[in-house]
């Protein structure tokens, strides 16, 4: 059984790191019956990355690959979201899998790609649409192969487990094509903020719009993983600058939106795990950080400037509100429900206190320290 699979991969001001990901995709053990390409998309790098590129088939001349990469000089400033349509538009017919490989991480194992392979051939009666490709230091190494629709291992491991990791995600080329594509500026087919940006990880929810219903397998090996131990100081800065804190406040709204176009039974409370916390709990702590930062304060102390502060953390308690309603317990419902109207109401006396009240900030600060302690175990839940 023949298999086309290719890599996509987007980058931006990785260079380096780029070449360690290309790498281990050159070193996999294939076999012969697999063809493998790649795919990379490059809006704008103002470092070397466009010089390598163009060297590119030179040295990998046995790797096949397709590149659209464009100066700063080309175009101006481009976001990741630009590079995820771009690769999207480059997926072609003869594909039957796509492997989205973010720049900064690579394959683990020389082997990484045949035991995907080896999965899809041994389930084509399953016709699955979607391998969870495990990440290395969070696997259990066991080897187990879940499989089952998306929707019944999102409610048993998570849904941002399972999709929310670019790198974990091996795609049949039509979902692929599907949620790549979703990601171009002229669809709106996601909550956004006052910034026209979409929700963190809108792509697992278009993944859920697509194939809830459909069987995807999660396997239990130590397939792929990040390149750095932590966040480097270049990635924090990214993500401050792509305010990746405040989006993920969106996604109980993408979810509210999908809930309303398709039917979908409620979720499970581990539906909304990701890595060792309750999403709840995250979303929690971000609106107490925005509360008790000094320079956030200072910032907002004017009568105008309270004003709209107030609306913005009233936008994040509206968002949050959302999720107990989507719970398909009634214990949890209720539990999480009155965790979140109690905190609002001291999150709504201590804006209207001016931050005044030193008991009313410890407070807070003590429940956000309590909300950080995880849930669940730093492994994937199987």
């Amino acid at each position: 059984m023949s298999l086309n699979i290719a890599f996509a991969i987007p980058t931006f001001n990785r260079v380096e790191s780029l070449k360690n990901t290309i790498e281990s995709i050159a070193q996999q053990n294939c076999d012969v019956d697999i063809k493998m390409s790649v795919l990379i998309s490059n809006k704008s790098s103002n470092d070397e990355t466009h010089k390598f590129l163009s060297n590119l088939h030179l040295l990998y001349p046995k790797l096949d690959f397709k590149i659209q990469s464009t100066s700063p000089e080309q175009a101006k400033f481009c976001c990741a979201e630009d590079n995820f349509a771009s690769l999207g538009a480059m997926i072609s017919d003869d594909l039957d899998w796509v492997w989205w490989l973010g720049d900064d991480d690579y394959l683990f194992s020389k082997n990484s790609l045949c035991a995907v392979m080896d999965i899809i051939k041994k389930s084509t009666a399953d016709n699955l649409k979607l391998i969870h490709a495990c990440q290395a230091r969070r696997s259990r190494k066991t080897g187990e192969v879940l499989t089952s629709s998306f929707l019944d291992l999102s409610n048993h491991i998570g849904l941002h487990e399972i999709a929310g990791w670019m790198s974990s995600l091996v795609m049949d080329s039509e979902l692929a094509k599907n949620v790549l594509i979703d990601y171009s500026p002229d669809l709106l087919n996601s909550a956004m903020n006052s910034k026209g940006q979409k929700s963190a990880f809108a792509h697992a929810t278009n993944i859920l719009k697509y194939i809830h219903n459909e069987k995807i397998a999660f396997i239990d090996l130590p397939l792929v993983e990040p390149q750095h131990e932590k966040q480097t100081p270049e990635s924090l800065m990214r993500w401050q600058v792509e305010n990746v804190g405040e989006r993920y406040l969106l996604i109980p709204r993408d979810l509210e939106l999908l809930r309303n176009q398709i039917d979908l039974a409620k979720f499970s409370r581990q539906f909304f795990r990701y890595i060792g916390y309750s999403l709840w709990d995250r979303y929690i702590s971000f609106i107490i950080h925005h509360l008790v930062d000094e320079n956030m304060i200072k910032a907002t102390k004017s009568d105008p400037d309270s004003k709209i502060f107030k609306e913005i953390i009233d936008g994040y308690w509206d968002s949050l509100a959302i999720i107990p309603l989507m719970l398909n317990d009634i214990h949890d419902q209720k539990s999480l429900a009155v965790l979140i109207d109690s905190i609002r109401l001291i999150s709504d006396r201590h804006i209207d206190r001016k931050f005044e009240d030193m008991q009313t900030a410890n407070k807070l600060k003590t429940w956000a320290l309590t909300l950080n302690r995880q849930n669940y175990g730093f492994k994937t839940l199987l």
